[in-house]
């Protein structure tokens, strides 16, 4: 065997190692994070009913419940291919609001804060997974997400410095003489 021929059966065991992880342990190990996110949500929720906060009876409870549950056995089901199908075919327009949405926006307000926390940090879940699921997403994704940080980070930097400059300026006037002060004081009027 020549040394290109070893070359390319080497690069291409390479090629479909890389390609066997990236779509079966990846691809589970995504589902599995996301699936993980969705338990701790309703085992949160699961805890306010246990702990008076929600009502184990009512239809909200349970609704919410059923619709997390739903998103465990979906997530296996949930990559960016099939969401973007789901998006054009519904043409990025939703006509209701979900049941679990229905839901939340008829519990107590108090409630309703820690339930609608809980359940967007699941959701959140869900789409990182998808996104990461995917291995041109996170081509794609990867770079973008990190330039929107450090452009989040600098604007934040930014105003926290513009904020102190600001004060510091401001402090400065406050204490420093005018020049009305120093016109005053040397020319004797006042």
């Amino acid at each position: 065997m020549t040394l290109i021929a070893a070359n390319a059966l080497v690069s291409l065991l390479v090629l479909a190692a890389f390609f066997f992880v990236v779509y079966g342990p990846w691809q589970w190990a995504c589902t599995d994070f996301a699936r993980q996110k969705l338990f701790e949500a309703r085992d949160h929720i699961f805890d306010m009913a246990a702990n008076g906060d929600l009502n184990f009876k009512s239809q909200e409870y349970r609704a919410i419940r059923r619709s997390l549950e739903m998103n465990i056995r979906f997530a296996h089901d949930l990559t960016l291919p099939n969401f973007l199908v789901l998006l054009i075919s519904r043409r990025g327009k939703l006509e209701e609001k979900s049941e679990l949405h229905r839901a939340i926006e008829n519990l107590p307000p108090a409630a309703r804060t820690a339930v609608e926390a809980r359940v967007r940090y699941a959701m959140k879940s869900l789409i990182l997974m998808m996104l990461f699921k995917s291995p041109v997403a996170m081509i794609v994704a990867l770079p973008l997400v990190g330039a929107i940080v450090l452009i989040h980070s600098c604007r934040v930097q930014a105003s926290k410095a513009a904020a102190f400059c600001s004060e510091l300026i401001q402090v400065e006037a406050e204490n420093a003489p005018t020049a009305i002060k120093v016109h005053v004081a040397h020319h004797g009027f006042g």
